[in-house]
Protein backbone atom coordinates (compact mmCIF):
# COMPACT_ATOMS: atom_id res chain seq x y z
CA UNK A 1 0.00 0.00 0.00
CA UNK A 2 1.30 3.43 -0.98
CA UNK A 3 0.45 6.58 0.93
CA UNK A 4 -0.39 9.38 -1.49
CA UNK A 5 -0.62 12.35 0.86
CA UNK A 6 -1.40 13.44 4.40
CA UNK A 7 -3.87 16.24 5.03
CA UNK A 8 -4.29 18.07 8.31
CA UNK A 9 -7.77 19.57 8.22
CA UNK A 10 -9.44 21.04 11.26
CA UNK A 11 -13.09 21.26 12.11
CA UNK A 12 -15.46 22.63 9.49
CA UNK A 13 -16.37 26.25 10.19
CA UNK A 14 -17.74 27.17 6.75
CA UNK A 15 -18.39 25.74 3.30
CA UNK A 16 -14.79 26.46 2.34
CA UNK A 17 -13.57 23.82 4.81
CA UNK A 18 -15.66 20.99 3.33
CA UNK A 19 -13.94 18.57 0.98
CA UNK A 20 -10.65 18.75 -0.83
CA UNK A 21 -9.45 22.02 -2.27
CA UNK A 22 -7.98 22.27 -5.72
CA UNK A 23 -4.54 22.97 -4.27
CA UNK A 24 -4.81 19.77 -2.17
CA UNK A 25 -6.04 17.60 -5.02
CA UNK A 26 -3.30 18.52 -7.49
CA UNK A 27 -0.36 16.84 -5.67
CA UNK A 28 -2.52 13.80 -4.87
CA UNK A 29 -3.46 13.33 -8.51
CA UNK A 30 0.14 13.87 -9.57
CA UNK A 31 1.41 11.24 -7.17
CA UNK A 32 -1.29 8.77 -8.22
CA UNK A 33 -0.45 9.34 -11.88
CA UNK A 34 3.22 8.70 -11.18
CA UNK A 35 2.47 5.35 -9.55
CA UNK A 36 0.14 4.19 -12.31
CA UNK A 37 2.44 5.20 -15.17
CA UNK A 38 5.50 3.65 -13.51
CA UNK A 39 3.71 0.33 -13.12
CA UNK A 40 2.39 0.37 -16.68
CA UNK A 41 5.76 1.23 -18.21
CA UNK A 42 7.53 -1.47 -16.20
CA UNK A 43 5.08 -4.15 -17.38
CA UNK A 44 5.37 -2.98 -20.97
CA UNK A 45 9.17 -3.12 -20.92
CA UNK A 46 9.13 -6.64 -19.50
CA UNK A 47 6.67 -7.71 -22.19
CA UNK A 48 8.85 -6.46 -25.07
CA UNK A 49 12.21 -7.48 -23.60
CA UNK A 50 12.34 -10.87 -25.42
CA UNK A 51 13.84 -10.75 -28.90
CA UNK A 52 11.09 -10.54 -31.54
CA UNK A 53 12.96 -13.17 -33.64
CA UNK A 54 14.19 -15.86 -31.24
CA UNK A 55 12.14 -14.79 -28.19
CA UNK A 56 15.14 -14.88 -25.85
CA UNK A 57 15.56 -12.24 -23.19
CA UNK A 58 17.85 -9.41 -24.21
CA UNK A 59 20.47 -8.08 -21.82
CA UNK A 60 19.86 -4.82 -19.98
CA UNK A 61 22.31 -2.09 -20.94
CA UNK A 62 21.29 0.80 -18.67
CA UNK A 63 18.46 3.00 -17.40
CA UNK A 64 17.65 6.52 -18.46
CA UNK A 65 15.02 9.09 -17.60
CA UNK A 66 12.36 10.16 -20.06
CA UNK A 67 10.14 13.18 -19.56
CA UNK A 68 6.42 12.56 -20.01
CA UNK A 69 3.83 15.33 -19.73
CA UNK A 70 0.35 14.18 -18.68
CA UNK A 71 -2.88 15.82 -17.60
CA UNK A 72 -2.00 15.15 -13.96
CA UNK A 73 1.60 16.32 -14.00
CA UNK A 74 5.03 16.01 -15.56
CA UNK A 75 6.66 12.66 -14.87
CA UNK A 76 10.23 11.40 -15.06
CA UNK A 77 9.80 7.86 -16.40
CA UNK A 78 12.51 5.29 -15.74
CA UNK A 79 13.32 3.94 -19.20
CA UNK A 80 15.49 0.82 -19.65
CA UNK A 81 17.60 0.19 -22.76
CA UNK A 82 18.26 -3.32 -24.04
CA UNK A 83 21.29 -4.55 -25.98
CA UNK A 84 20.87 -6.21 -29.33
CA UNK A 85 20.19 -9.92 -29.31
CA UNK A 86 23.47 -11.87 -29.29
CA UNK A 87 21.83 -14.99 -30.69
CA UNK A 88 20.43 -13.17 -33.75
CA UNK A 89 23.50 -10.96 -34.29
CA UNK A 90 21.33 -7.89 -33.82
CA UNK A 91 23.51 -4.99 -32.67
CA UNK A 92 20.90 -2.25 -32.54
CA UNK A 93 19.89 -1.27 -29.03
CA UNK A 94 16.22 -1.01 -28.15
CA UNK A 95 14.55 1.68 -26.06
CA UNK A 96 10.94 0.52 -25.56
CA UNK A 97 9.86 3.64 -23.64
CA UNK A 98 11.00 5.91 -26.47
CA UNK A 99 9.03 3.77 -28.90
CA UNK A 100 5.96 3.81 -26.66
CA UNK A 101 6.10 7.56 -25.91
CA UNK A 102 7.71 9.18 -28.99
CA UNK A 103 6.20 12.64 -28.44
CA UNK A 104 6.59 12.61 -24.65
CA UNK A 105 3.12 14.06 -24.13
CA UNK A 106 -0.08 12.15 -23.43
CA UNK A 107 -2.75 12.27 -26.16
CA UNK A 108 -5.28 13.46 -23.57
CA UNK A 109 -3.23 16.54 -22.67
CA UNK A 110 -2.60 17.30 -26.33
CA UNK A 111 -6.33 16.96 -27.03
CA UNK A 112 -7.23 19.37 -24.23
CA UNK A 113 -4.71 21.93 -25.42
CA UNK A 114 -5.89 21.73 -29.03
CA UNK A 115 -9.55 21.86 -28.03
CA UNK A 116 -9.16 24.96 -25.87
CA UNK A 117 -6.72 26.67 -28.23
CA UNK A 118 -9.24 26.26 -31.06
CA UNK A 119 -11.76 28.30 -29.06
CA UNK A 120 -9.56 30.71 -27.09
CA UNK A 121 -6.34 32.67 -27.66
CA UNK A 122 -3.24 30.62 -26.91
CA UNK A 123 -2.36 32.58 -23.78
CA UNK A 124 -5.86 32.23 -22.32
CA UNK A 125 -5.95 28.50 -23.08
CA UNK A 126 -2.57 28.00 -21.40
CA UNK A 127 -3.59 30.07 -18.37
CA UNK A 128 -6.82 28.09 -17.95
CA UNK A 129 -4.99 24.74 -18.03
CA UNK A 130 -2.38 26.01 -15.57
CA UNK A 131 -5.15 27.04 -13.21
CA UNK A 132 -6.98 23.70 -13.25
CA UNK A 133 -4.34 21.02 -13.84
CA UNK A 134 -1.45 19.91 -11.63
CA UNK A 135 1.97 21.25 -12.46
CA UNK A 136 3.03 19.79 -15.77
CA UNK A 137 5.14 20.83 -18.72
CA UNK A 138 4.23 22.40 -22.01
CA UNK A 139 1.38 24.59 -20.77
CA UNK A 140 2.84 27.90 -21.88
CA UNK A 141 1.31 29.68 -24.85
CA UNK A 142 4.16 28.81 -27.23
CA UNK A 143 3.94 25.05 -26.64
CA UNK A 144 0.15 25.21 -26.73
CA UNK A 145 0.35 26.87 -30.13
CA UNK A 146 2.90 24.36 -31.45
CA UNK A 147 0.90 21.34 -30.29
CA UNK A 148 -2.31 22.76 -31.74
CA UNK A 149 -0.65 23.39 -35.09
CA UNK A 150 0.75 19.85 -35.02
CA UNK A 151 -2.78 18.49 -34.62
CA UNK A 152 -3.87 20.64 -37.55
CA UNK A 153 -1.06 19.24 -39.69
CA UNK A 154 -2.16 15.70 -38.91
CA UNK A 155 -5.72 16.51 -39.94
CA UNK A 156 -4.34 18.08 -43.10
CA UNK A 157 -2.35 14.93 -43.88
CA UNK A 158 -5.45 12.77 -43.43
CA UNK A 159 -7.46 14.97 -45.79
CA UNK A 160 -4.66 15.03 -48.38
CA UNK A 161 -4.50 11.25 -48.15
CA UNK A 162 -8.22 11.10 -48.87
CA UNK A 163 -7.74 13.45 -51.84
CA UNK A 164 -4.94 11.35 -53.32
CA UNK A 165 -6.54 7.98 -52.53
CA UNK A 166 -10.34 8.32 -52.36
CA UNK A 167 -12.16 5.71 -50.33
CA UNK A 168 -15.24 3.89 -51.56
CA UNK A 169 -17.71 2.84 -48.89
CA UNK A 170 -19.59 -0.40 -49.59
CA UNK A 171 -22.64 1.08 -47.85
CA UNK A 172 -22.71 4.86 -48.36
CA UNK A 173 -24.87 7.13 -46.25
CA UNK A 174 -28.51 7.36 -47.32
CA UNK A 175 -28.93 11.03 -46.37
CA UNK A 176 -26.50 13.83 -45.74
CA UNK A 177 -27.07 17.45 -44.72
CA UNK A 178 -24.37 20.10 -45.09
CA UNK A 179 -24.68 23.54 -43.54
CA UNK A 180 -22.31 26.11 -45.05
CA UNK A 181 -21.58 29.77 -44.47
CA UNK A 182 -18.89 32.21 -45.52
CA UNK A 183 -17.10 35.10 -43.86
CA UNK A 184 -14.46 37.62 -44.84
CA UNK A 185 -11.44 38.02 -42.57
CA UNK A 186 -9.26 41.12 -42.71
CA UNK A 187 -5.53 40.62 -42.85
CA UNK A 188 -3.69 41.91 -39.79
CA UNK A 189 -0.65 43.19 -41.68
CA UNK A 190 -0.68 44.03 -45.37
CA UNK A 191 2.05 45.04 -47.75
CA UNK A 192 1.95 46.80 -51.07
CA UNK A 193 0.09 44.62 -53.55
CA UNK A 194 -1.08 42.19 -50.87
CA UNK A 195 -4.73 41.31 -50.39
CA UNK A 196 -6.45 43.06 -47.51
CA UNK A 197 -8.97 40.29 -46.83
CA UNK A 198 -9.74 36.69 -47.68
CA UNK A 199 -12.86 34.55 -47.54
CA UNK A 200 -13.28 31.53 -45.29
CA UNK A 201 -15.94 28.93 -46.02
CA UNK A 202 -17.05 26.95 -42.99
CA UNK A 203 -19.57 24.18 -42.62
CA UNK A 204 -20.64 21.00 -40.91
CA UNK A 205 -21.61 17.66 -42.40
CA UNK A 206 -24.29 15.52 -40.76
CA UNK A 207 -24.67 12.03 -42.21
CA UNK A 208 -27.22 9.40 -41.32
CA UNK A 209 -25.79 6.79 -38.91
CA UNK A 210 -22.24 8.18 -39.29
CA UNK A 211 -22.13 11.26 -37.10
CA UNK A 212 -20.83 14.60 -38.31
CA UNK A 213 -17.67 16.50 -39.12
CA UNK A 214 -16.88 20.20 -39.38
CA UNK A 215 -14.64 21.81 -42.00
CA UNK A 216 -13.19 25.19 -42.91
CA UNK A 217 -11.30 26.21 -46.05
CA UNK A 218 -9.90 29.44 -47.46
CA UNK A 219 -11.99 29.65 -50.55
CA UNK A 220 -10.02 31.90 -52.91
CA UNK A 221 -6.43 31.25 -51.78
CA UNK A 222 -6.37 27.48 -51.32
CA UNK A 223 -6.13 25.60 -54.64
CA UNK A 224 -7.30 22.43 -52.88
CA UNK A 225 -10.38 24.01 -51.25
CA UNK A 226 -12.92 22.29 -53.51
CA UNK A 227 -11.19 18.89 -53.38
CA UNK A 228 -10.79 19.26 -49.62
CA UNK A 229 -14.53 19.65 -49.06
CA UNK A 230 -15.29 16.78 -51.41
CA UNK A 231 -12.83 14.56 -49.53
CA UNK A 232 -14.56 15.37 -46.23
CA UNK A 233 -17.90 14.40 -47.75
CA UNK A 234 -16.44 11.07 -48.83
CA UNK A 235 -15.03 10.52 -45.35
CA UNK A 236 -18.54 11.01 -43.98
CA UNK A 237 -19.88 8.36 -46.37
CA UNK A 238 -21.13 10.20 -49.43
CA UNK A 239 -21.85 7.95 -52.42
CA UNK A 240 -23.44 8.33 -55.80
CA UNK A 241 -26.92 7.63 -54.41
CA UNK A 242 -26.62 9.73 -51.24
CA UNK A 243 -29.41 12.25 -50.77
CA UNK A 244 -27.39 15.45 -50.28
CA UNK A 245 -29.01 18.67 -49.06
CA UNK A 246 -27.17 21.96 -48.66
CA UNK A 247 -28.35 24.61 -46.18
CA UNK A 248 -27.10 28.19 -46.48
CA UNK A 249 -28.24 31.80 -46.24
CA UNK A 250 -28.85 31.99 -49.99
CA UNK A 251 -26.01 34.41 -50.72
CA UNK A 252 -25.06 34.56 -54.41
CA UNK A 253 -21.48 33.45 -53.78
CA UNK A 254 -22.64 30.36 -51.88
CA UNK A 255 -25.02 29.51 -54.70
CA UNK A 256 -22.05 29.29 -57.03
CA UNK A 257 -20.14 27.16 -54.54
CA UNK A 258 -23.03 24.71 -54.26
CA UNK A 259 -23.26 24.35 -58.02
CA UNK A 260 -19.55 23.74 -58.60
CA UNK A 261 -18.37 22.00 -55.42
CA UNK A 262 -21.17 19.64 -54.45
CA UNK A 263 -22.30 18.45 -57.88
CA UNK A 264 -25.66 18.47 -59.57
CA UNK A 265 -27.18 15.72 -57.42
CA UNK A 266 -27.88 17.95 -54.45
CA UNK A 267 -30.69 20.17 -53.20
CA UNK A 268 -29.95 23.71 -52.05
CA UNK A 269 -32.25 25.09 -49.34
CA UNK A 270 -32.35 28.10 -47.07
CA UNK A 271 -31.74 27.40 -43.41
CA UNK A 272 -34.57 28.02 -40.95
CA UNK A 273 -33.03 31.20 -39.57
CA UNK A 274 -32.95 32.96 -42.92
CA UNK A 275 -36.33 31.55 -43.91
CA UNK A 276 -37.82 33.12 -40.78
CA UNK A 277 -36.13 36.45 -41.55
CA UNK A 278 -37.50 36.52 -45.09
CA UNK A 279 -40.97 35.58 -43.96
CA UNK A 280 -40.82 38.46 -41.47
CA UNK A 281 -39.85 40.74 -44.33
CA UNK A 282 -42.81 39.47 -46.36
CA UNK A 283 -45.12 40.22 -43.43
CA UNK A 284 -43.95 43.82 -43.47
CA UNK A 285 -44.58 44.01 -47.21
CA UNK A 286 -48.14 42.77 -46.68
CA UNK A 287 -48.93 45.94 -44.75
CA UNK A 288 -48.71 47.91 -47.99
CA UNK A 289 -50.52 45.45 -50.28
CA UNK A 290 -53.95 46.37 -51.70
CA UNK A 291 -56.82 44.46 -50.15
CA UNK A 292 -60.46 43.84 -51.19
CA UNK A 293 -63.30 45.63 -49.43
CA UNK A 294 -66.08 43.72 -47.78
CA UNK A 295 -68.48 43.21 -50.62
CA UNK A 296 -71.86 42.66 -49.09
CA UNK A 297 -73.24 44.79 -51.87
CA UNK A 298 -73.82 42.57 -54.91
CA UNK A 299 -72.89 45.43 -57.23
CA UNK A 300 -69.36 45.53 -55.78
CA UNK A 301 -68.84 41.78 -55.75
CA UNK A 302 -66.98 41.80 -59.08
CA UNK A 303 -64.54 44.49 -57.92
CA UNK A 304 -63.97 42.61 -54.65
CA UNK A 305 -63.04 39.42 -56.47
CA UNK A 306 -60.60 41.30 -58.67
CA UNK A 307 -58.96 42.95 -55.67
CA UNK A 308 -58.66 39.61 -53.86
CA UNK A 309 -57.09 38.00 -56.93
CA UNK A 310 -54.61 40.89 -57.22
CA UNK A 311 -53.69 40.51 -53.56
CA UNK A 312 -53.01 36.75 -53.95
CA UNK A 313 -50.90 37.26 -57.07
CA UNK A 314 -48.89 40.03 -55.40
CA UNK A 315 -48.32 37.88 -52.31
CA UNK A 316 -47.09 35.00 -54.46
CA UNK A 317 -44.74 37.40 -56.23
CA UNK A 318 -43.19 38.50 -52.92
CA UNK A 319 -42.84 34.93 -51.74
CA UNK A 320 -41.07 33.90 -54.93
CA UNK A 321 -38.84 36.99 -54.81
CA UNK A 322 -37.71 36.83 -51.19
CA UNK A 323 -37.76 33.13 -50.24
CA UNK A 324 -36.21 31.39 -53.23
Amino acid sequence: MTQLATLDRGACRSAEDVGLQLADAKPILGRLQEIVVSEQVQRYCEAVRPCPRCHRRRHLKDYRRRRFDTVFGRLAVRAPRFDGCRHCDERRMASPVSELLPERVSPELRHLQAQLAAQLPYRQAAALLNELLPETGGLNHATTRNRTLAVGKRIEEEIRGEIDHPRVFPEPAERMVVGIDGAFVKAGHTRAGQRHQFEILTGRVEASQRGGEAFAVVRDLDPYAKRRVQAILRRCGRGQDTDLRILSDGEDGLRGVVGTWFGKKCQHRLDWFHVARRIARIEKEFLYLPYGDDFHDSGKESNGENQTARTIVTAQFYVCKHVR
